[in-house]
């Protein structure tokens, strides 16, 4: 048997989390999942985590070379043995301030050099993957993107649920691309044949449980979003720039500051609608149709 990796990319919000969990629980001699296991941890996940950095980091900079070196040298020497080995991490598709998730991606590639390898994108509609993406991370954003979701929609960290962009970008790589549909995972419909080819004679069924769910109420369509505090001011901007010069200067007054702004309520928690643009979600409607064809 000839050895291959597969490298599923999510996105977020499309059932990647259920299918790590049915990945991991495969049991074939010729099948090798190493992460992300769930839930996340550090020394677990650490193939992964080494991939990603290297994604995110500044050319040159060295830090982390020997844990990269070893991830690849395991992921080279089960190929070589024949093995079908299966990474997935959607972390490379979520944009950062570090790096664009086309930046990731042609990173990652150049990485791997020749080794023989394939990508797998799982396709959600985006009308219902943006709102859970927006509630996942909610804690996360800044101040702007809390008061405003149109403002967090229309950003380029939404671009990964544009499925040209992501497809053309994989095929300009010249690379094999496999879509899997979230339906089929989330209704439990799939075995390993169908994540990784028909081509592929492992045929293993996976047993796919429902994780990292997002809160909908009933009836309503609203999402619960935690409460908006003066502490989300200091994420971004001027006002986060003063806050480390905060910390630095008086370390002993800066934990009661912290509390202090938990305290301070902008806005309270609660079930909110949230609508994706009328135009953007008619952009990534169109790109995630086509996709399918």
């Amino acid at each position: 048997m000839n050895g291959h990796l597969f490298l599923h990319l999510g996105p977020p919000k499309t059932a990647t989390t259920s299918l790590q969990i049915g990945l991991e629980n495969v049991e074939h001699p010729d099948f090798v999942f190493l992460g992300v296991f769930q839930p996340r941890n550090p020394i677990r996940n650490w193939i992964p985590n080494a991939l990603h950095r290297h994604t995110t980091r500044k050319k040159g900079n060295s830090e982390g070379d020997n844990e990269l070196n070893s991830a690849l040298d395991q992921i080279r020497d089960l190929v070589a043995r024949g093995k079908k080995v299966l990474i997935s991490e959607e972390m490379f598709l979520v944009w950062s301030e570090k790096a664009s998730f086309r930046r990731k991606i042609e990173r990652l590639d150049d990485l791997l050099g020749n080794l023989p390898r394939t990508y797998i994108v799982t396709l959600r509609e985006p009308g219902h993957a943006l709102p859970s993406y927006y509630q996942q991370i909610f804690h996360s954003l800044g101040i702007r993107d809390k008061i405003s979701p149109k403002r967090f929609f229309n950003h380029e960290r939404c671009d990964c649920y544009d499925y040209v962009k992501v497809v053309r970008l994989i095929e300009g790589l010249g690379r094999p691309l496999r879509l899997v549909e979230f339906n089929a995972i989330s209704q439990n419909m799939l075995n390993l044949k169908n994540i990784l080819g028909d081509d592929c004679s492992i045929d293993a069924q996976i047993s796919i449980p429902c994780a990292n769910k997002g809160s909908v109420l009933r009836g309503t369509g609203a999402r619960r979003l935690p409460k908006i505090t003066a502490a989300d001011l200091a994420k971004r901007g001027i006002l986060r720039w003063a806050w480390k010069k905060v910390r630095k200067k008086m370390p002993a007054v800066a934990p009661h500051l912290r509390k202090l702004a938990h305290q301070i309520t902008l806005r309270e928690s609660g079930p909110r609608k949230i609508f994706v643009p009328e135009e953007r979600l008619a952009e990534l409607q169109k790109s995630y149709e086509h996709a399918r064809r």
